[in-house]
């Protein structure tokens, strides 16, 4: 098995997706006890934000790196979504991790593209492939 290189995010909170995603897809794929191979490289989110601050970015710090998902968040990335498909879109790139962490594909009709799972599922392949 091949070793998979992860950059983590700006919060352990949203590296995790990518870590469970891609140990389960080595799980699945190989079975028995097996895990991927990672070798992950973690940031500390505590000075980024408070260059955030300086900037007033407030709303970023409390929302994409606590791990607390606000309902109203998640019904306003919905409303979007809808927005969208109302002009005619038949489906939606979930490009950033936590949006994948605040909405699902149960929560609409409109096909969703959730870039973790996408990333997570090449990983996978590039370190089971020979």
């Amino acid at each position: 098995m091949k070793t998979v290189g992860l950059l983590g995010g700006m919060s352990w909170e949203s590296t995790i997706g990518y870590y469970r995603k891609i140990n389960e897809g080595v799980k699945k794929a190989l079975g028995g006890l097996h895990s991927a191979k990672i070798a992950m490289y973690s940031v500390d989110f505590e000075p980024i934000e408070k260059l955030q601050h300086e900037g007033d970015w407030e709303a970023t710090a409390i929302i994409l790196c606590l791990g607390k998902m606000q309902a109203n968040a998640r019904t306003e990335f919905l409303r979007i979504i809808d927005s969208f498909a109302k002009l005619g879109a038949r489906g939606v790139i979930l490009g950033c991790t936590e949006i994948g962490m605040l909405v699902s594909q149960r929560d609409t009709n409109v096909k969703l593209f959730d870039t973790t799972a996408i990333h997570a599922a090449k990983a996978v392949e590039y370190a089971i492939h020979r």
